[in-house]
């Protein structure tokens, strides 16, 4: 076996330790993806659960500030 052969051995070896570490790589993004989505339906869940309360507002006067409480 020589320099040659050794050479392209450490390449293929090297090429092969890079393709794992991608894939790793991607599996960790998928994992971490995986946890925000769950953190995310947590965190809708408990807000979900919340209790809530029957409010009433009333007003007098004017009111300005544009078309928001028009009928489209």
């Amino acid at each position: 076996m020589g320099f040659g052969d050794n050479l392209k051995k450490l390449v293929a070896q090297a090429a092969d330790g890079l393709g794992k570490l991608q894939e790793m790589a991607d599996e960790q993004k998928t994992r971490q993806g995986q946890r925000e989505v769950e953190a995310e339906r947590e965190r809708q869940a408990e807000i979900r659960s919340l209790p809530t309360a029957q409010v009433q507002l009333t007003s007098t006067g004017w009111a300005t500030g544009g078309d928001c409480c028009t009928d489209r």
